[in-house]
């Protein structure tokens, strides 16, 4: 019993001791796991609050970006490589350029001024390896490895006792990359590029992964798996990977999903579409409205770009600066516009148009500065310009009598038109509108004295225009009333146009004898003793003019060898002189081709375009200066003692007249062959594919002659010089606001406000030139109208290829970003043509590339990627950091400018800028 109640008493104590030993088990059981649930609970808060930081850091940045587009419309975004790679936002004020890295802290900002700047309290590499052996890190790398993008911290104090939250945070402009969505699988060959989806794979492939065997067959498979994304849009560039071994990941660093850049001009304000402005019209209201329309965005942004019209010590003057925008306006309406009929504006900025004309453009009294040209502006169209001109007088009878003679002439008008344009004009197509005409206005009379009937002047001929006549391109025509044309007045007889009327014949009797007793029919010249230059020619039709002259030569002569219109048969021995019947015939001939004065010089001599170009027109000026816009003519075409013809040496009836239009003497010189394509004018009467054929246009701009009237000068021939060097803006200038590209900053060719795809040319250092090798790859030139003769068809070669790249990468690590699309004209001057030195060519060839390039590329993207880290520290000695948690995001985002509702976009700088998120990437 004892035994028995001891061990039950002992039994008793062991189960109380089992039992106390459950409920300690159980009791540090539970503290334990309150321990731990108080950790997990502390870990969850800090990456909580690391993660919130991180995205509050990202709105941070984001919020920055948006106050700088908006504070600096006049911006661009470039690439820094050291000391720490950074994209730069660069803008412009009175004090000059200005950067900023878009990134977290500033300039000498250090959380710990007295570490350096690599230390990892100061910075941390944001492109962070992602796992064992990543080569391109979170943001991506070039091939050459894994770049350290180190940016600093910024810490704020933690509520925690002795902890601190640190945020930093880095943005790429996306326009860096080629857009992955937007390229196509088409070798670039001869398209306009117009649009991205131009720019091939392939030349992205050949750039980055030359070592692929089929890249034809890459770039089809990449675009197959695009196809089966919801909108053909591939979210990540990873998703390449399984196309090859970690391709994706390769191309990461050149390629993103989404990039763009705003349709916008360096002052915020939304290019102008001019393809949206100008149609066609006979309304001259419409037509001014089209013109204001055009000249608006440069009046607001390009106030000096007036001064492009002439050199001068004390500039140009403000009335002449209005004057040369009309023209530019003028000339770029009738480039658009679908119908061949020029632009005229009248010297009060009406518009000339609606009723054909019944003369010429000529002279009337002079403005205050002493303009007297009634038209300040005249589009340049794909219509004839006249080059040359020649009057025939024909003598059928002059038979004596004792009192009188009796007579019977013909009067016949040669008109030789060149065809400056790319294709052919056609009467029966409707190229020259309707109803078209020729018009000899203005006649002169002839004198035959004794109280018989005069020849009155101010007569007028018109004869319409047959409907099968053709202008060939780059090809003169001469268009002759003469019906029976003497071949000897014509170079190339396959030339001459027979219109059907326009003859004038003559029959009566004179009594006017000169001084020896001779009898005459005598030119009754209005401007000297023997030169008449009131006689008008033009090309009209039912809505106005087409082209035309108002002082053609015509000369009587005063010597029995030296007749012209002074009708007469004077039976003194020679056969020739005296004949009146036969295969010749008597033939007079004036000539009247010259497109100058009689001086070789810039300011007098120009093409055919040139004509009606001058601010005053002076058909003939007794001071004896030689600066005058008539047809000048200085010799008569009479029969010699053997028959042939006495064509003066400089005519060249039905040839181009390279004595005067010659490459010594006009900046755009024309090979001028029969070849269309060698025509040095380019019309497209249609909708601009790419805001590069602003170079088409013709400049007004000229200079001063010998009287150093710029009033007297005409025009040099020349046009727009974007995508060559451009002599009217020095490089000293550093707003370069006289540079004709800077146009193609001001126009579009879309109303379309945000444009995906888009290259940024400032990232040629951060790409080492890979985008816009893509750019160019498989580039033909044209064989189009557009092409320049030397070099159509041929391919770009990869010389030429590089030589862009690397003047390119050169520049912007020099001399800072291009702030506009147009200054990649300043950049393409060094590019030779075959055969030819630089400096004696303007180049077509460097046009086309530039023209081709313009369209895909920026100087500033609208969408940017975010990549945001924040730590939650904690403090411990020596002010060392130890971090208990990390969070990172990453947002790719748009900025879109808004306006206020007040003003059209196109009017009005943007008032804001709305962040639209469009992709949340992975955090690692």
């Amino acid at each position: 019993m004892k035994w028995g109640g001891v061990h039950r008493k002992g039994f008793a104590l062991i189960t109380a001791l089992a039992i106390t030993v459950v409920v300690i088990v159980a009791v540090v059981a539970f503290l334990t796991e309150a321990l731990r649930s108080r950790a997990q609970s502390l870990a969850l808060g800090n990456a909580f609050r690391a993660t919130t930081s991180a995205q509050s850091a990202a709105d941070l940045g984001m919020a920055q970006l948006q106050a700088l587009m908006t504070a600096h419309p006049d911006s661009a975004t470039g690439w820094q490589a050291s000391p720490t790679p950074a994209t730069l936002f660069f803008y412009r004020t009175e004090k000059g350029l200005h950067s900023q890295p878009l990134h977290s802290g500033g300039e000498g900002q250090l959380a710990h001024p007295m570490l350096p700047f690599e230390d990892e309290r100061n910075s941390v590499n944001l492109n962070h390896a992602r796992f064992s052996g990543d080569r391109q890190g979170w943001i991506g790398s070039p091939q050459a490895g894994r770049l350290s993008i180190r940016v600093p911290w910024i810490e704020i104090p933690s509520e925690e006792p002795r902890q601190v939250t640190r945020y930093a945070w880095w943005i790429e402009d996306e326009s860096f990359r080629l857009n992955l969505n937007q390229l196509g699988d088409t070798p670039r060959g001869s398209g306009p590029g117009a649009l991205p989806s131009e720019v091939p794979l392939q030349g992205l492939l050949a750039a980055v992964l030359p070592e692929l065997e089929d890249p034809d067959e890459v770039a089809a498979r990449i675009l197959g798996l695009r196809k089966r994304f919801p909108g053909g849009h591939l979210p990540e560039t990873r998703i390449l990977n399984p196309i090859g071994a970690g391709m994706g990941e390769t191309l990461r660093f050149y390629l993103s999903p989404f990039s763009g850049a705003l349709n916008v001009a360096r002052d915020g304000r939304q290019r102008t579409n001019v393809n949206a402005i100008v149609s066609t019209s006979a309304n001259p209201a419409t037509v001014r409205a089209q013109l204001d329309a055009l000249l608006a965005p440069i009046r607001r942004a390009l106030p000096k770009f007036g001064q492009r019209f002439y050199t001068a010590p004390d500039g140009v003057s403000e009335a002449h600066a209005a004057i040369y925008l009309e023209k530019i306006a003028a000339n770029l309406r009738d480039y658009l516009s679908a119908d061949s009929q020029p632009t005229l504006v009248n010297a009060d900025g009406s518009v000339r148009i609606g009723t054909a004309p019944a003369g010429a453009i000529a002279p009337v009294a002079p403005a205050a500065d002493g303009r007297n040209n009634p038209v300040i502006a005249i589009g340049k169209e794909n219509v004839p310009y006249l080059q040359e001109y020649a009057c025939r007088v024909t003598l059928y009878q002059f038979q004596k009598a004792a009192q009188f003679a009796g007579y019977r002439f013909a009067v016949d008008h040669y008109f030789e038109f060149w065809n400056m344009g790319t294709r052919d004009i056609s009467v029966a197509a409707g190229d020259l509108g309707e109803a078209p005409f020729l018009r000899i206005a203005n006649l002169p009379g002839f004198d035959t004295d004794g109280g018989l009937p005069e020849i009155k002047e101010g007569r007028s001929v018109q004869v319409p225009l047959p409907s099968d006549l053709i202008f060939p391109a780059g090809k003169v025509t001469v268009l002759t009333t003469d019906g029976a044309p003497n071949g000897l007045l014509v170079r190339d007889a396959e030339r001459l146009v027979k219109l059907s009327g326009g003859t004038e014949m003559f029959q009566g009797q004179t009594r006017l004898k000169t001084e020896d007793g001779k009898f005459r029919v005598n030119l009754l010249a209005r401007h000297t003793a023997t030169t008449d230059y009131g006689t008008q020619a033009l090309l009209g039709n039912a809505q106005g003019l087409i082209e035309s002259a108002y002082a053609l030569p015509l000369v009587r002569g005063d010597s029995p060898g030296n007749n012209a219109l002074s009708i007469h048969n004077d039976n003194q021995g020679n056969a020739v002189w005296d004949r009146i019947g036969g295969k010749m015939r008597l033939a007079y001939y004036v000539r009247g081709g010259s497109l100058r004065s009689n001086l070789n010089d810039l300011a007098v001599t120009g093409d055919p375009r040139t004509n009606n170009e001058q601010l005053t027109l002076r058909a003939y000026d007794a001071s004896g200066d030689m600066e005058q816009s008539r047809y000048y003519q200085t010799e008569l075409g009479n029969p010699s003692s053997t028959g042939v013809l006495n064509i003066p040496a400089q005519s060249t009836i039905g040839e181009h007249n390279t004595n005067f239009v010659t490459p010594a003497l006009w900046p755009d010189p024309s090979p001028l062959t029969a070849r269309g394509a060698h025509s040095p004018m380019f019309i497209a009467n249609a909708p601009m594919q790419s805001i590069g054929e602003l170079g088409h246009l013709f400049d007004p701009s000229r200079e001063a002659g010998p009287t150093k009237n710029i009033s007297y000068s005409r025009g040099g021939g020349r046009t727009l010089n974007i995508g060559q060097p451009d002599t009217l803006t020095p490089s000293a200038n550093a707003q370069r606001e006289l540079a004709a590209w800077r146009l193609t900053d001001l126009y579009s060719t879309t109303d379309a406000l945000e444009q995906p795809g888009l290259v940024n040319l400032n990232g040629v250092t951060r790409d080492g030139g890979v985008a816009l090798r893509a750019l160019l790859h498989g580039f033909i030139f044209d064989t189009g109208a557009q092409a320049d003769p030397a070099l159509a068809g041929e391919p770009l070669e990869d010389e030429i290829k590089e030589q862009i790249v690397q003047a390119l990468i050169t520049r912007v690590q020099s001399d800072g970003p291009l702030m506009e699309r147009g200054e990649l004209s300043e950049y393409l001057s060094f590019l030779p043509r075959k055969g030819v030195q630089r400096e004696e060519l303007v180049d077509r060839g460097r046009e086309e590339i530039f023209r081709r390039l313009v369209e895909l590329v920026t100087t500033r993207g609208n969408v940017f990627t975010i990549y945001a880290i924040a730590q939650i520290c904690a403090v411990g000695e020596n002010d060392a950091r130890t971090v208990l948690s990390t969070g990172r995001v990453r947002y790719t985002f748009a900025l879109i400018p808004e306006w206020d509702g007040k003003q059209a976009p196109t009017q009005d700088a943007p008032r804001r800028f709305q962040l639209k998120l469009l992709h949340q990437g992975p955090h690692r």
